[in-house]
């Protein structure tokens, strides 16, 4: 079966699957709660903390950009259809599909692009609602399209280490604390910035702000970001499907 007849057979199911988990359909809405939040709440909420501490952090916006809105869209597409991976793998979907025309391979690959097209259709519709930064549109979308790979990485991940969704629901925040740690990348010097590479979330992040600033460089972390990410999909979907087989 081409990619066309997967989609068609299997995106009515996966609309019905999402549509009876009230979960799922709450995850869908985050955009534009996170988007709406972070315009409206995160400006006073920085004003009274600066206020406190005597410290400006009005400069820190890009970076709470990058980690709160740029970074969670993917991983919550790529939990998303995590979720309905661990469903279709407790009730032996997965199985059976090795005895139908539909190839193991090829319905991963229908199940992996789902996550990106969301992740990138998400990151594009909450980074203007947010409003923290002033950015042109062919910024957004560089940066849509090197962090949208992170929704598949964050699928494969989820499906390999949660035996359930109530595990799924543990797996998600642990790797949302993940998804943080190169912030840390910013405040050190440049020389130790790429410590943090192994890190995926690191590359898009790191592009936004070259983007954002306006620096030279970009497309040199462009090129690797994608690279090492396709790297990590192909590495990942073959050692589910080994799972899955064996």
């Amino acid at each position: 079966m081409n990619a066309l007849q997967i989609f068609r057979a299997f995106g009515p199911i996966d609309t019905r699957l999402m549509r009876r988990d009230s979960m799922m359909v709450g995850m869908l809405a985050t955009p534009l709660v996170t988007g709406l939040s972070m315009r409206f709440i995160m400006p006073f909420l920085v004003g009274v903390i600066s206020r406190l501490v005597n410290f400006d952090l009005h400069p820190y916006y890009p970076v709470v950009l990058n980690y709160i809105v740029l970074m969670m869209m993917p991983c919550l597409a790529g939990c998303l259809v995590g979720m309905l991976l661990l469903d279709q793998r407790d009730d032996h979907t997965l199985t059976a599909l090795q005895v139908t025309p539909i190839s193991l391979e090829g319905y991963l690959a229908y199940r992996l692009a789902l996550p990106t097209i969301l992740a990138f259709l998400m990151t594009m519709a909450a980074v203007p609602l947010a409003g923290l930064v002033n950015i042109s549109f062919g910024t957004l979308l560089a940066a849509a399209l090197v962090s949208a790979p992170l929704a598949p990485i964050f699928s494969l991940l989820f499906a390999a280490i949660a035996a359930n969704k109530v595990q799924g629901l543990a797996v998600m925040k642990v790797l949302g604390a993940v998804t943080i740690l190169p912030a840390a990348a910013f405040f050190l010097p440049e020389s130790w910035q790429l410590l943090f590479g192994l890190i995926p979330t690191y590359w898009p992040a790191k592009v936004f702000t070259l983007l954002q600033s306006g620096q030279a460089g970009t497309g040199w972390y462009i090129f690797v970001g994608i690279i090492y990410q396709a790297l990590l999909i192909w590495f990942l979907a073959r050692r589910f499907i080994h799972q899955m087989t064996h």
